[in-house]
């Protein structure tokens, strides 16, 4: 039984996690005298014992091979290195920061004068995004890093505190209001109830729930884009629900998937990636090559490029994903493998250009993904028998992996 040294394999994932998000270059100094650190004091243990390194337990000298080539051989030699399942390296945290933007837009959302002025809201809002800000670049991280919840906080902080965003905020709201009440008293009669609206990012086009005495609409940023026209489609789809007729359905679903409705949710999810984060260039299939022969074959080659990239993790439930807030294609890296055909990634990415293509339908306030309209699509793909046994196999009979 060899000996332990405690951290080694943590610091390995963290190593392997850091490796296959991507090392900015301004950190990658940083980052390497941090992983020669490691093997310093690693060896410093290994000289006292007998067999040295081949002493230490397995995960610990695969911990520590890995550690010893990356700072042999720099960081160039992992361009794209899927992660086996360790954790990622510990969330940051910002106490305070979810709840302040909660009591901001609560505050707004009856549409009166706020308790503090705008411009205090926006100086505090602003003191908030660049405190977190410092506070990572101590780390030497980026909003990635956050939680979920707080970094889509703190990136819609960002947006609010710039110039003339919290005005132009608080007179949508006071657009929204009327329509949502007269929704509101349509759908529940002899609500005696005072009806709100706030606008955030989410996945979803529209939610109500009772919130401190008050029926409280929250809506998804993209509305704020909204035009009169697209304002009237979208009170009468919330009004209707399924009793909506198809013409109205179809204005107000070309409405929730185009750029303009999705630009703001698309900026917030950009913020949050950081730089360098897509990894479309594997290391056995280029999905920017992959995604302009299926483009050309299958769609006239009419789809726009989204974001494309290998995903940090080796994954088996769920071989891809379109992301349409972020606008991103990810595929498992279990396909990147010059043993896997092509057909098999290709099949799997012609799924998500499919959601690319087609945004659903709309079901209560979201948005229904497959179709089937979409599924007779999916079988069109020329080679998706040969696709679908790899699948089989690579997934362990799970025939319906993917996104």
């Amino acid at each position: 039984m060899g000996i332990r040294i405690r951290g080694l394999v943590k610091a390995a994932g963290v190593c392997r996690e850091s490796l296959a998000r991507g090392v900015p270059p301004g950190e990658q100094k940083a980052f390497l005298r941090w992983v020669r650190g490691i093997l310093d004091q690693v060896e410093a243990i290994c000289r006292k014992l007998p067999g040295g390194v081949e002493d230490l337990p397995r995960p610990s000298r695969e911990a520590y091979r890995l550690l010893e080539r990356v700072a042999r051989e720099g960081l160039d030699s992992f361009t794209s290195i899927p992660s086996p399942g360790h954790p990622p390296p510990s969330k940051i945290r910002a106490p305070g920061l979810s709840a302040f933007l909660d009591a901001l837009l609560y505050d707004l959302s009856l549409g009166d004068e706020p308790s503090l002025s705008l411009e205090e809201y926006r100086e505090e809002a602003a003191g908030w995004v660049e405190g977190v800000k410092k506070a990572l670049d101590r780390r030497g991280a980026d909003p990635s890093f956050l939680p979920e919840k707080t970094g889509r906080a703190l990136a819609w902080l960002a947006w609010l505190s710039k110039e003339g965003r919290l005005e132009e905020y608080l007179r949508m709201v006071r657009v929204f209001l009327p329509g949502m009440e007269g929704v509101t008293r349509g759908r529940w009669p002899g609500v005696p109830k005072l009806v709100g609206v706030l606008f955030q990012p989410g996945r979803y086009i529209y939610r109500m729930k009772k919130e401190k005495g008050i029926l409280l609409w929250r809506l998804n940023c993209g509305l704020l884009r909204a035009g009169e026209k697209e304002r009237e489609d979208f009170f009468q789809a919330a009004l209707l629900g399924r009793r909506a007729g198809a013409d109205l359905l179809q204005r107000h679903r070309a409405f929730v998937s185009s750029p303009q409705f999705l630009a703001l949710s698309r900026e917030v999810e950009d913020f949050l990636a950081g730089p360098g984060r897509d990894k479309p260039r594997g290391r056995a299939w280029d999905l920017g090559v992959l995604f302009d022969k299926i483009n050309r074959q299958y769609f006239d080659g009419c789809l726009e490029r989204p974001r494309l990239s290998w995903g940090d993790r080796v994954t088996k439930r769920r071989l891809g994903a379109f992301d349409s807030l972020k606008n991103r294609i990810t595929i498992s890296p279990l396909l990147d493998d010059p043993e896997v055909p092509e057909c098999v990634p290709a099949y799997i990415l012609y799924h998500e250009m499919l959601h690319l293509a087609r945004p659903g339908e709309l079901k209560g306030g979201r948005l229904m993904s497959h179709t089937r309209e979409f599924r007779r699509r999916e079988e069109e793909f020329r080679e998706k028998d040969v696709a679908r046994r790899w699948i089989r196999r690579l997934c362990g009979g799970e025939a319906g992996a993917r996104g």
